[in-house]
């Protein structure tokens, strides 16, 4: 006997979400749908290499507070700015751009003011 196959609620929206946007995918080029995927691809791959190091950090007893003064060094402010990660960064051996800074660094700047707190790394990790 044949028993039939049990949808969870993953599978249900899987099959939902794919009924739903079949017309719009249809619509945009072979070329734009590749870049597409591969864009949320390497994104998936990122957050999860990403995701993988916060935990490792963690398993070594290294907290958001320990990588916060870490990266801020002996500096006196209550901050960091792009100049201290970047500092940072280069003392690591890791010479990122000046727009690869910026681009890490806005990450954790969520309120854009330049500077990163010790409350504005704790929402982020």
């Amino acid at each position: 006997m044949i028993s039939p196959v049990k949808y969870d609620s993953y599978h249900i929206l899987k099959e939902r979400n794919r009924s739903n946007y079949n017309g719009f995918l249809g619509e945009i080029s072979g070329e734009t749908k590749f870049l597409m995927i591969k864009f949320f691809k390497t994104l998936i791959e990122n957050e999860c290499q990403i995701e993988a190091g916060r935990e490792f950090l963690i398993n070594k007893n290294m907290n958001s507070n320990d990588s916060y003064e870490l990266i801020k060094g002996n500096v006196s402010t209550a901050y960091i700015t792009r100049d201290h990660f970047k500092n940072f960064l280069e003392d690591m051996c890791i010479f990122p751009s000046n727009f690869e800074n910026e681009v890490v660094f806005s990450r954790f700047d969520k309120n854009h003011d330049g500077k990163v707190t010790f409350l504005e790394v704790n929402i982020n990790c």
